[in-house]
């Protein structure tokens, strides 16, 4: 979805299209999002569908360190200021959070899930249009 979207994305902001701008960002941030809630839901539920009664608080933090590695491995090589890496990041810890909440006094549902989800791709998406708004107002004065 990525590699079609950008193109796109270039091609309207060239254009100065602020709605499909918008467009492209919400389809790409919903998708990039997606993928990390998923992959923290998969890995948190792997390690706990092994959990026993002596050993799940063990298993809980280590599904955090199994969850967040790959993703901050990969966040390494962006810069510091990199916007939607560290939302990315902060969506994961706050989707795992979430999730071991859930797991220690309510039980698992998707509901937050999917607000923290359609969430986080509305405030990325609001960020990516100001910042492209913002820009082409520079080019232009």
């Amino acid at each position: 979805v990525t590699l079609i979207v950008i193109p796109l994305f270039k091609y309207f902001n060239k254009r100065k299209n602020i709605p499909m701008i918008v467009i492209c960002a919400l389809l790409n941030t919903i998708y990039q999002n997606f993928l990390i809630v998923i992959w923290v839901y998969m890995v948190f539920n792997t390690f706990l569908s092994k959990t026993t009664d002596n050993n799940w608080i063990p298993l809980l933090i280590w599904s955090y360190g199994v969850a967040m590695g790959p993703l901050a491995y990969m966040a390494r090589g962006e810069d510091k200021d990199s916007i939607g890496t560290n939302i990315g990041i902060f969506l994961a810890i706050l989707t795992w959070f979430t999730l071991a909440f859930m797991y220690l006094f309510t039980g698992i549902s998707l509901i937050p899930l999917r607000i923290l989800w359609i969430g986080a791709a509305l405030f990325q998406t609001y960020l990516v249009t100001a910042m492209q708004i913002a820009e082409n107002k520079e080019q232009n004065d």
